[in-house]
């Protein structure tokens, strides 16, 4: 049995958007000069995951561009490299790009190469730059004894990741996985194949294979453990601090039920719900929305609710008209349950009809780009302010 994965397409194409726009708005941010590390670490996130859904449905133009980015912005995130309102705009254009690459994807036509390795060498030679003053990630500090330095131990992190069965059956390559990590910095990679059953007992959709896995380098945690992002419900896994301290440890031991299968690819629209497991847009999404998380409904099945929810409202006028001129202990207790009732539909019906509303800023969030782009042309400075942006609308 094979996964077609193309099933998953649009529902990828719609959140990698969505995660696009989630990016714009911080670097306009980053333009603006509020430099803060969740805002790097919001943008990073979104290039990782976009770059992770393109490879796995092998859209490897959208993913050797977004990893070229990546690489960049992880630069920033590390501190490597300071926030010039040049390298945001090269950001920003490289946003556009993405955009445009998702589209033509999307639409099943040829992408702009040209412009693509164009943007592609402005990203490469910002990073063949010597570091700016004040951009290293480590401060000056008094140099260890010669002694001291040979005896540490060299940063990283230890992982141990047992795959689970449904990993391979839900597009997830244990090697596309360690070749992303080995990105990050030196890998040393040990297998543990006690697992494996004879060759007559075999399921070839099933890894029976488990990592111990080093990296070595001065990346954080967030950095590593994005790496597992789409993987980490279908694993096993532990991140340990190289030199005894163990930071945190997944539990993701969610390895014995099958998860739930994405969305159906549709028209959309957004309720708010408790977030469950992160899908790549979503993940940064609530990292830039701390309002909560959201899930994707298709307008189909809330213009459904909204249908059923009418017919209920007229089925309860209706018992109410019929139960007023009853008389009798009976028939009062009946027209209080109704009028209870009534309280209750009405509650239902304006919970129902909140779903289909958004906030007018959704309208507006195209604004700032603009604004800023026309203000870079103009040579002016120019403030937006927007009141009122979280009014809702139908």
């Amino acid at each position: 049995m094979t996964l077609d994965l193309t099933q998953f397409h649009e529902i990828f194409f719609e959140e990698s958007f969505e995660a696009l726009d989630q990016m714009e708005a911080a670097l306009l941010k980053l333009s603006a000069g509020e430099v803060d590390a969740e805002l790097i670490n919001t943008i990073f996130r979104v290039a990782h995951s976009i770059k992770g859904g393109a490879a796995t449905f092998a859209f490897n133009e959208v993913a050797g561009f977004t990893h070229v980015l990546e690489t960049l912005l992880d630069q920033l995130r590390a501190g490597k490299r300071q926030v010039r309102p040049d390298i945001v705009d090269v950001l920003l254009r490289s946003g556009d790009a993405m955009r445009a690459m998702l589209s033509a994807t999307q639409r099943k036509e040829a992408i702009d190469s040209a412009g693509v390795a164009q943007l592609r060498a402005e990203l490469e030679r910002i990073m063949s730059e010597a570091p700016s003053a004040g951009g290293s990630a480590a401060p000056a500090a008094i140099a260890p004894a010669p002694a001291a330095a040979e005896a540490a131990p060299l940063p990283g992190w230890r992982i141990k990741f047992v795959p689970g069965p449904e990993l391979l059956r839900h597009g997830n390559d244990p090697l596309r996985i360690l070749r992303e990590l080995a990105t990050l910095g030196p890998l040393k990679v040990s297998v543990d194949a006690g697992g494996v059953p004879t060759l007559n007992e075999l399921d070839p959709e099933v890894c029976r294979l488990r990592w111990n896995l080093e990296v070595l380098g001065e990346m954080d945690r967030a950095a590593v453990h994005a790496v597992f992002e789409w993987a980490e419900s279908e694993c096993e896994l532990t991140i340990e601090r190289i030199g005894g301290e163990t930071l945190a440890t997944d539990l993701n031991n969610a390895v014995a039920a099958a998860p739930s299968a994405p969305a159906t690819p549709s028209a959309s629209t957004s309720t708010s719900s408790s977030p469950s497991s992160s899908s790549p847009a979503e993940a940064s999404t609530r990292s830039a929305n701390p309002d909560g998380g959201s899930i994707r409904v298709s307008i189909e099945k809330i213009d459904e609710l909204l249908n059923s929810v009418g017919e209920l409202v007229i089925t309860q006028s209706v018992l109410s008209q019929l139960a007023a001129p009853l008389e009798g202990r009976e028939a009062g207790e009946l027209r209080s349950a109704l009028a209870q009732l009534e309280r209750h539909m009405r509650a239902l019906q304006e919970s129902v009809m909140r779903v289909r509303m958004l906030p007018i800023s959704f309208v507006f969030n195209r604004f700032p780009r603009l604004v800023r782009d026309l203000g870079q042309r103009l040579g002016k400075k120019i403030a937006l302010k927007v009141t009122g942006d979280q009014t809702e609308l139908d």
